[in-house]
């Protein structure tokens, strides 16, 4: 690196292409244009103790003289980031190596594109050799990883040390995307590759659309976002655009979406036929809450049209419904008697053959009364029940024209007794269903509650158990709980019959 010539009053010696005459007490520095790199630091700064002198000469790069200059203007301080590949699944090693100082290892800091994921702890580290290992390496690995140093300079406490690191593999895809636009349909899906190189093909079924003039295809730069060890970054990747142009849909079509590199290749399918319409089954309207009916459709290019209330097939109304993405809402902000019957929920199609797309449900109300004459009918079965024992009866749903039957709860054990014991004959006289839906456990419960002396009444009511103490207060109890402590407890309920 450096030669040497002997004249009688100085020494004459060129480092890195910069010449430099050093004299006993100082360095002479002749030349106009320096090049000013890493070894001429050393030279100027680490090497020798001695004053120097220039020609008036500055730096090619910064345009500074020798005199300006400090140790950060040289690139060998921070961040040089060389590039270092693994392929996924092989484990890889990062060195962070400084040949002008003394150095000790402070950390390894891992971010991407200046975003901070993580510190690497000593599990990752050789502190021998400051060097990083990865027995597996994935794409979770990829991004700048940060060797932070300290040294004995005090004009340069601290350097870092950077490589950037690649992690090669199949392509990854993190979304794809439907749009309508006219008369065409936009497939697009976002994925990024590492190695850059990559190849796309465009298909339906079997057959390759990249040279099809019905169809367009597009490849476009876009900065996606990705997750790593739980920390939101992004980076550079890709968007792939499928226009199919005068969309008509066909009962099943599927378009894929396929993508390779030299590690791997990757499909993704969209799905555009045939489509499922699901709608929530609803059963009983609330008088007291609002309901919502929804109606979802997986379907690009679908819209709902309103829907329609009849009864006993005969139109009563058309509502309109809120379309929130996927799906289309019906809102009852109060239900009554009026609301009761059929719904169909309707969706537009483009699909050839099947331009409407529709399902019904059955909305019933909640709460019906027991017959007037039910109490008089079961006492002349020699079963005599005080009303204020019932604490609710509900309409269930029953075969059209005939009865819907009724679910009726007791207060007290002992009045769900009396009806069960005729249970057979109750349902063959009455139009009612006497239904025991109390498991072994809740019944254990129960007979505890009876004969704990704080207890005056216990009764089962919509999948609970509740008792009064004997201040009149209702508790909730669960099946595992201490009754004393319970009935000591603040959290008492409060049950409006």
């Amino acid at each position: 690196m450096y030669q040497l010539w002997h004249t009688p009053r100085a020494t004459w010696q060129n480092c890195t292409n910069n010449p430099v005459i050093n004299f006993s007490n100082f360095r002479y520095f002749p030349g106009e244009n320096l090049l000013c790199d890493c070894d001429f630091m050393w030279f100027v700064y680490f090497s020798y103790a001695k004053p120097f002198e220039t020609q008036g000469g500055k730096c090619a790069k910064n345009n500074k003289t020798v005199s300006e200059l400090e140790p950060r203007d040289f690139d060998c301080i921070d961040n040089v980031l060389p590039v270092k590949n693994c392929n996924a699944s092989q484990s890889v090693v990062l060195h962070c190596e400084y040949n002008y100082l003394t150095t000790y290892l402070i950390r390894w800091i891992h971010s991407r594109n200046g975003k901070f994921i993580r510190e690497l702890n000593k599990d990752f580290v050789d502190e021998n050799t400051n060097t990083l290992h990865f027995s597996f390496c994935n794409h979770d690995d990829s991004g700048e990883y940060t060797c932070m140093l300290s040294t004995d300079y005090s004009l340069l406490p601290s350097i870092n040390r950077s490589v950037q690191l690649l992690v090669n593999g199949p392509p990854v895809v993190l979304n794809q995307h439907t749009e309508n636009k006219g008369g065409d349909l936009i497939l697009s899906v976002m994925f990024f590759s590492i190695p850059y190189d990559f190849i796309i093909q465009w298909l339906q079924g079997p057959d390759n659309l990249n040279e099809d003039p019905q169809y367009t295809i597009a490849i476009n730069n876009m900065t996606v976002g990705l997750n790593q060890y739980n920390v939101n970054v992004t980076t550079d990747g890709f968007i792939s655009n499928l226009t199919i142009h005068n969309f008509k849909r066909r009962p099943s079509d599927v378009y894929s979406c396929q993508i390779s590199n030299v590690y791997g290749v990757v499909v993704e399918q969209f799905v555009l036929g045939p489509a499922t319409l699901e709608l929530e089954r609803r059963t009983y309207c609330d008088t007291s809450n609002s309901i919502e009916l929804n109606c979802t459709l997986q379907l690009v290019g679908a819209t709902p049209v309103s829907w329609i209330h009849s009864n006993a097939g005969e139109t009563i109304r058309s509502l309109e419904g809120k379309h929130i993405n996927n799906s289309n809402i019906l809102t009852f902000p109060f239900c009554n008697g009026q609301d009761t019957g059929d719904y169909t929920c309707r969706w537009k199609t483009d699909i050839i053959g099947q331009t409407i797309m529709e399902k019904s449900t059955t909305l019933s109300k909640k709460g019906g009364k027991l017959p007037h004459n039910f109490l008089s009918e079961i006492s002349k079965l020699d079963v005599n029940i005080d009303p204020s024992e019932i604490v609710a009866a509900h309409r269930i749903p029953g075969k059209p024209g005939i009865p819907r039957p009724i679910l009726v709860k007791f207060l007290r054990m002992e009045s769900k007794i009396a009806l069960l014991r005729n249970r057979k004959l109750i349902n063959e006289k009455l139009e009612v269903r006497i239904s025991d839906d109390v498991t072994r456990l809740n019944q254990g419960l129960l007979n505890r509650l009876y004969l704990h002396e704080d207890v005056t009444s216990a009764w089962y009511f919509n999948r609970h158990i509740y008792g009064t103490d004997n201040n009149g207060e209702r508790h909730r109890f669960d099946i595992y709980d201490n009754i004393r402590q319970k009935l000591k407890s603040k959290n008492k309920f409060v049950m409006t019959v």
